[in-house]
């Protein structure tokens, strides 16, 4: 059974949805980027849960290079929520994107290769021990969406969430029209 939920269920690479039918608690109204899931269980980032303060501020080093200071920092999830993770989202085509953890030395001189790519801090990530999202899914808690680079814009507030828990998905349809920076909006 545990199979086959695995090749129909959410993938490594989506983004959970929590249902608006949640009821209050750490994950209501939240977007969680699947890093890794498999029959062994989850691990992912929660992506709509601003912290306020810039990596600089939350880091326990002050040798940063200057590109990576002001990287916002996100609350992740509850285990190891003292932990700082730095990761870059890829973005791909059909507006999804890939996740991953620089490859630079952040306490060396070698300055971080941004490009493209949208970085974010995350204090703790949000974990499932085997099972335990599938159960959570069946009983309604989550949804999944393909990942999409709108769930990763700090500018819209609750917006994103709002989005993925949307059945009508016509707002897609606007996108291409839309400005791919915010500051010229």
């Amino acid at each position: 059974m545990k199979d086959v939920f695995l090749s129909t269920g959410p993938k490594a690479g989506d983004v959970l949805v929590a249902s608006p039918e949640m009821s209050e608690n750490l994950f209501s109204r939240t977007l969680v980027f699947l890093q890794n899931f498999s029959g062994e269980g989850a691990l992912g980032f929660i992506l709509n849960r601003p912290l306020g303060q810039a990596f600089q501020q939350a880091a326990t080093t002050t040798q940063l290079p200057e590109a990576v200071q002001d990287i916002p920092v996100f609350f992740g999830g509850p285990v190891q929520s003292h932990q700082l993770v730095l990761m870059h989202f890829i973005p791909r085509e059909n507006h999804g994107f890939s996740c991953g953890a620089p490859e630079e030395d952040l306490t060396g001189t070698a300055e971080l290769n941004i490009g493209d790519r949208i970085h974010r801090a995350f204090m703790g990530y949000a974990g499932w021990t085997a099972g335990q999202l599938e159960e959570e899914i069946r009983r309604g808690d989550w949804n999944w969406v393909p990942a999409d680079t709108v769930y990763l814009q700090e500018t819209f507030g609750d917006a994103p969430w709002e989005l993925a828990s949307s059945a009508d998905h016509r707002w897609q349809t606007f996108r291409e029209r839309l400005p791919r920076s915010p500051e010229f909006n």
